[in-house]
């Protein structure tokens, strides 16, 4: 199997992914300290909390972001997808977190969101904070730090990406008009 994982780029694929969550993980946990959050918390009941899989997506798609600038975990098929599974599941269970078959929860979200299911389409949704904390980190770190900030407003709040990313956009629509040395 080792032979086979070489040849098929899985065990590369598994390390960086591995480690793009470790990042992240290192980032967010920073973040919470910052604010007082104990991400621990969130683990409430027998099934999983909104932040439990708004964690989870965020983790699985920076990963796949972060492996392939055309990929996202919505584009993974097959042994990728199989890679990313196993490794948000090994990463999840060594963090002492809730571990998820991310293969059977991603797969029962998407067959809910294709039905129409406006709640799973909004979870599906929070993997974008993840995919675009990868993406403002390669850029600009302030960008980064501000999709940090949307993110634990999401966890905080229990809104989704799109209802984060309107009040963003209403915020700066409020505040373009203002002067800014008003602003300091």
């Amino acid at each position: 199997m080792g032979i086979f994982n070489s040849l098929t780029g899985v065990t590369a694929r598994k390390k960086s992914y591995n480690n793009t969550m470790h990042h992240c993980m290192r980032l967010i946990n920073e973040k919470a300290d910052q604010m007082g959050i104990n991400l621990k918390n969130f683990s409430k009941s027998n099934s999983l909390s909104f932040q439990e899989k708004t964690l989870a997506l965020f983790l699985a798609n920076a990963a796949a972001t972060e492996y392939s600038d055309k990929e996202s975990m919505l584009y993974l098929r097959g042994l990728h997808f199989d890679a990313l599974s196993d490794s948000l599941s090994d990463f999840l269970q060594s963090n002492g977190m809730r571990n998820i078959d991310f293969g059977a929860f991603f797969n029962d979200l998407m067959a809910s969101a294709n039905k129409g299911n406006i709640d799973d389409i909004e979870i599906l949704s929070q993997g974008l904070f993840g995919r675009d904390f990868i993406i403002a980190e390669r850029h600009n770190s302030n960008v980064a730090n501000e999709v940090l900030n949307a993110f634990f407003e999401s966890l905080i709040e229990e809104k989704s990406y799109d209802e984060i990313q309107e009040k963003l956009r209403i915020r700066k629509e409020e505040f373009a008009g203002i002067d800014p040395k008003f602003l300091k």
